[in-house]
C-alpha cells in the first residue's frame, strides 16, 4: 500500500531479480598449469515493486591461473592461484535492497566490486 491505496504489481518483477541469471566456465590445463575464465551474467532487475527504477543487466568476467607445484615441493598436493575478479574493471550494481514501504522510492543500490587481485596457496600435507 502507498498512502492508503493498493499498489498494482500484477505481473511485476520481483525487486532485485532478475529475469535471467548465468555463469560459465571452463578449465584448461596445460603441463602444471590450469587457466578458468569465467563469464557472469545478470539481467536488468528493478529496486521497487512498481517495476520505475530500472537497473541495467552486466557481464563480468574473472580468470584464474593456477600452478602445481606439488612434485617441486615433494607434497601429495600444493597449488599456487592467482586470479582477477572483475577482469575488465566493469562498473555495476551489485545488490540493490529495496525500500520496505512503497511510499518512497529510497531503495539503496550498492556498487559492483572493481577489478580485485587474488593470491592463495593451498597445500597437503
Amino acid at each position: 500500500m502507498s498512502g492508503g491505496s493498493p499498489i498494482k504489481t500484477k505481473g511485476n518483477q520481483i525487486p532485485n531479480t532478475p529475469r535471467a541469471m548465468f555463469k560459465a566456465g571452463v578449465t584448461y590445463s596445460w603441463y602444471d598449469f590450469a587457466f578458468t575464465p569465467v563469464v557472469r551474467v545478470i539481467g536488468e532487475r528493478y529496486g521497487d515493486a512498481q517495476n520505475k527504477n530500472k537497473v541495467p543487466a552486466y557481464t563480468v568476467t574473472d580468470f584464474t591461473v593456477a600452478y602445481n607445484i606439488r612434485q617441486k615441493l615433494g607434497l601429495e598436493e600444493a597449488t599456487l592461484k592467482f586470479g582477477v575478479v572483475n577482469l575488465f574493471n566493469k562498473e555495476y550494481i551489485s545488490e540493490i535492497s529495496p525500500s520496505d514501504t512503497d511510499l518512497s522510492s529510497d531503495a539503496q543500490y550498492y556498487v559492483g566490486a572493481p577489478r580485485t587481485f587474488i593470491g592463495t596457496v593451498a597445500v597437503k600435507f
